[in-house]
Order: structure tokens, then C-alpha cells, then sequence
């Protein structure tokens, strides 16, 4: 994480409450949310990019519709409305742009902050993680695909490139694109690794 990474975030929601899920500008994504010229080679370079996309594009904020679900601030009231994520998608793989686009039918916007910059690592963690998303997207795929009733000749490649032009164009239905929340003392407490000495607070 970046230095003023979630206060920023905050801070967009707070002057528009139009915003209901907003996420930073990445190294790695398919989307506008990837920013080519990131370009560093360790934590100090990182830093130096992020604070200088910071100070250049201080207070904007891009609509775009979808964001990739690695970092995300959701209000509230989004989870209200939309509810869970989609089980449908399984793992991992569109289950960000599904419940993007349920949010924006549900009337809230869903932005880029541009003066946010988080370093993303993707697939490229692992042999074994570039190996399950090879086996995992196409069949996240064909699901959002078919979900939202997207052309059976339209291919992930057609879609990262169009994304921007796509409208939806139905009301936001419950009984359809609410999916309930599970009971609070059915989910296992998530773990993660000890925080290093290279990520930086709020």
C-alpha cells in the first residue's frame, strides 16, 4: 500500500455521495484502472510515483463502471442494496465486474480514483496462481457472459477493449441482482499474512 492511499479514498466518497465503490490506479489491471508509465523497481520508487500521482492528479476522480476487485471501498449502502458477490463465478474472476455493474444499476456511481495509486501483483505471484488463472477466467468468463446476456461471439479480449462503451440498459431488479449476505457466524475469519515492513498505513 501507498502512502494516503485510504484517506484519499475516503475523502472522494465524503465530497460526492454519489460514489458508492471506488478503487485506486494500478501497475497491473485490464481496464483504464492500469497506468502504463508506472514504472519502479522497489519500494522507494513506488513510493515516489504514488506521491507524485498524488500531488498531479490531487481530487480526481474518474466514472468508469468497473473496477478489478483487489483493492475496493464500498459504502455501506452498497452492500445494502447489492448485497454478497456472486458464488457463480467461483474463485476468482469476475466476480468484481458483476458486482460493479449490480451497483451501478442500483444507482450509484463506480470511479477511479485517480490521485491513488496501490501496487498490484495479479497472477504474477505465483507458477501455481499464472496457472489457476488460466484454468479459472474462461469459465468465469462464459458465466458473466451468459449472466448478463453478452454476445456468445464477444471474447474477454473484445470486452477488456470495449469495456468503456458498454450501457446497461435495465432497471436495478432485486429479486435478481440482490444476493444475500451469509450469516455472520457461518464465515471463517479470513487470515493473511503478517504485514511487512514494505506496506505503508492509511
Amino acid at each position: 500500500m501507498t502512502r494516503g492511499w485510504l484517506r484519499r479514498m475516503i475523502e472522494h466518497c465524503e465530497d460526492n455521495p454519489g460514489i458508492g465503490i471506488i478503487g485506486p490506479s494500478t501497475n497491473f489491471a485490464g481496464g483504464p484502472q492500469r497506468l502504463d508509465d508506472a514504472d519502479y523497481a522497489d519500494t522507494d520508487e513506488l513510493l515516489a510515483f504514488a506521491d507524485r500521482l498524488s500531488r498531479e492528479q490531487r481530487g480526481s476522480v474518474a466514472i468508469f463502471g468497473r473496477l478489478i476487485g483487489f483493492c475496493m471501498l464500498i459504502r455501506r449502502s452498497v452492500v445494502d442494496r447489492v448485497g454478497n458477490c456472486d458464488g457463480r463465478f467461483g474463485t476468482y474472476g469476475f466476480e468484481d465486474d458483476d458486482y460493479c455493474w449490480r451497483a451501478v444499476l442500483a444507482g450509484f456511481q463506480v470511479c477511479i480514483a485517480r490521485d491513488v495509486f496501490v501496487h498490484h501483483v495479479g497472477n504474477q505471484g505465483s507458477a501455481k496462481g499464472a496457472e489457476d488463472y488460466v484454468k479459472i477466467i474462461p469459465a468465469a468468463w462464459v458465466a458473466f457472459r451468459d449472466k448478463w446476456g453478452l454476445p456468445e461471439t464477444l471474447d474477454m479480449e473484445q470486452y477488456f477493449r470495449l469495456i468503456g462503451t458498454y450501457r446497461l440498459m435495465r432497471a436495478f431488479d432485486p429479486e435478481r441482482d440482490y444476493i444475500a449476505l451469509p450469516d455472520a457466524s457461518a464465515v471463517a475469519p479470513i487470515t493473511t499474512r503478517t504485514p511487512s515492513a514494505d506496506m505503508i498505513g492509511p
